[in-house]
């Protein structure tokens, strides 16, 4: 099976302080699965990740260091076959968001993931990450911090996300905008996304996804000939 995003999903909310925020599939997870989880709230925060089928995911990265308070993702390889809510907790805190991504076809994480700040050029790029094997799956989101701009548009070569962009807390402007592309190479490769003006502060979150190997076909002829051959040999 070719990797690929399965099915992904996005919701923000406003100005109420939260522990906790939450959101479900809308298909149930195909096991073995990877989840790749973005998450956002308003101030300096530590968040963790888990859900309901698989318990706590791992934490990849999580950003503090700008006006967007705080930004991470997580990863859950090797999912349960379930109908799946994702939740994200923290202490008390004001305009939570989230976005849960299914990623099939897939061994797992590679070892590559990161957090990127940018704040000038049409062309914003994420982490230069190295795949350790190919095929895999480069799987991104990108956040726009400027208040009024919006969100951006995919890179050369990538696919658009479905949907595309959100994280509008209820305003009408989008402020995220998610992406992945499959590569065949072992070459360093990065998130590429075209923002809306030159000058915005924005940050990419990117995490690269093996592509399963299928076991190698052996003709029941070889295997019986194998057999034989020890029996002949005892």
């Amino acid at each position: 099976m070719t990797v690929s995003v399965l099915q992904e999903r996005q919701a923000s909310a406003g100005s109420s302080s939260v522990t906790s925020f939450a959101l479900a599939f809308s298909n149930p997870v195909t096991s073995g699965s990877s989840l790749h989880t973005f998450s956002t709230t308003s101030s300096i925060r530590t968040h963790t990740c888990a859900d309901s089928s698989n318990g706590a995911h791992t934490s990849l990265d999580q950003n503090t260091a700008t006006s967007a308070g705080t930004l991470a993702h997580f990863n859950k390889d090797t999912s349960a076959a379930a109908t799946i809510t994702v939740t994200v907790s923290f202490t008390s805190d004001t305009f939570p968001a989230i976005w849960i991504r299914e990623i099939g076809g897939t061994s797992g994480i590679d070892t590559g993931h990161g957090i990127n700040v940018t704040s000038s050029g049409t062309t914003r790029s994420g982490n230069s990450l190295t795949p350790t094997q190919q095929p895999g799956l480069i799987s991104a989101l990108l956040y726009n911090d400027s208040t009024a701009s919006g969100a951006a548009d995919t890179g050369s070569g990538f696919v658009a996300s479905s949907p595309s962009s959100g994280w509008d807390w209820g305003g009408g402007t989008n402020f995220v905008f998610a992406e992945s592309k499959r590569y065949t190479s072992t070459a360093a490769i990065s998130a590429s996304f075209v923002s809306v003006t030159t000058t915005d502060t924005t940050l990419i979150l990117s995490a690269l996804y093996k592509e399963s190997v299928a076991a190698a076909y052996v003709p029941d002829l070889v295997i019986a000939k194998a057999q034989m051959n020890a029996l002949l040999v005892n």
